[in-house]
Parts: structure tokens; C-alpha cells; sequence
């Protein structure tokens, strides 16, 4: 969707496109206020992200009628998959990703006493 198509007050950022889609930053007062015209947009497979003071809170999705367990499922299994991701990217970062496992196994006793005292 175009930044001139969207309804004022619905910020779009540049940096957030993907794959040629732009993403609707709402806050909450735009929320209660705009309700009606931004859930239509849902409706209609938009997505949007709910934001608390300007920093993201929330993504805001369709959800087909009988999905809401499918969808609760992919977005936990999305959830965790960027967690892993994230801790490999910092492991690697600091060059754990080179540990031996016995090197692996010394750090898990070491953590353990630490969190055992």
C-alpha cells in the first residue's frame, strides 16, 4: 500500500517494507479513534503494528475464524525460532560459537554453580 493511501495520521516507516508491502505503524489513541477503520483494514489482510509511546508493542493480524489456534501456534513457533536466531547471532559475536563441548560443558557447570549460590 502507498504512504499517500493510507488513512492520515498512519505513520508509515521507510525502513519497514517487506516485500513490497507496507507496514502500518497505529498508536493507541489512533486505535479507539479509528477503530472501525483500521480493523476493516485487517479484514481486508493488512497487518499493523500497535505502538505504546512510539516503540512497538504489538502486531496486529487477521485471523481467519477457525485459525486462531493454527495462528497462536505459528506465531509462537516465529517467536522462538527469532529468539534462536538472536542468541546464535550473539554467540557467534562473541565467539562461543567455537567452544569444544567439553569447553560447552564447563561453562554449563559454571553457570550452574553460579546460579546455585
Amino acid at each position: 500500500m502507498l504512504a499517500a493511501a493510507l488513512p492520515r495520521g498512519i505513520i508509515v516507516s521507510q525502513s519497514c517494507y517487506e516485500e513490497g508491502a507496507a507496514l502500518r505503524f497505529v498508536t493507541v489513541r489512533e486505535l479507539r479513534s479509528k477503530g472501525g477503520e483500521i480493523w476493516r483494514a485487517l479484514r481486508e489482510g493488512e497487518e499493523a503494528v500497535l505502538t505504546i509511546n512510539g516503540a512497538p508493542e504489538a502486531v496486529l493480524v487477521r485471523i481467519p475464524e477457525d485459525g486462531l489456534v493454527d495462528t497462536l501456534r505459528a506465531v509462537r513457533r516465529a517467536l522462538a525460532q527469532v529468539a534462536v536466531s538472536r542468541m546464535r547471532e550473539r554467540a557467534s559475536e562473541r565467539g562461543l560459537d567455537r567452544l569444544t563441548e567439553p569447553e560447552v560443558d564447563q561453562e554449563v557447570r559454571a553457570a550452574r554453580r553460579e546460579r546455585d549460590r
